[in-house]
């Protein structure tokens, strides 16, 4: 049985919420999980994991496969980083439930856009 560690979607229509989950991967996306982990709103950018660290590190050495997007959340979470500590010496404190921000850059940072007028300069007519 593979399993992996991925999101299931529990919001609405236009209004996307996914609930963190271990789950066989032949298994829906929406169909029986084995356990909840926590949940992530892409809407407001927040994570909740709401078990500790040390509950997803043991379904990971179980054989539990994150998937790609689960991963990225988990790395900004800060896992990855105190998973390679847990793994030299497991008495190292565990990273407890909390709820993270995942925003995007502030508008000032981002890279503008070019203008239909400044991308294409305008060809001088031909006579």
């Amino acid at each position: 049985m593979a399993i992996k560690i991925r999101l299931r979607k529990v919001g609405k229509k236009h209004q996307p919420y996914y609930r963190l989950i271990v789950a066989d991967s032949r298994e829906p996306r929406d169909g029986v999980f084995i356990d909840k982990l926590g949940f992530y709103d892409p809407i407001h950018g927040k994570l909740k994991l709401d078990v500790d660290s040390g509950k997803i590190a043991g379904w990971i050495k179980k054989g539990a496969v994150p998937t790609e997007v689960v991963r990225t959340l988990l790395r900004k979470y800060g896992f990855f980083k105190w998973y390679e500590t847990y793994k030299k010496d497991e008495k190292v404190e565990v990273l407890q439930p909390k709820e993270i921000q995942l925003l995007g850059r502030p508008k000032s940072e981002r890279v503008p856009k070019k203008k239909e007028s400044e991308a294409a300069p305008e060809a001088a007519p031909q006579q």
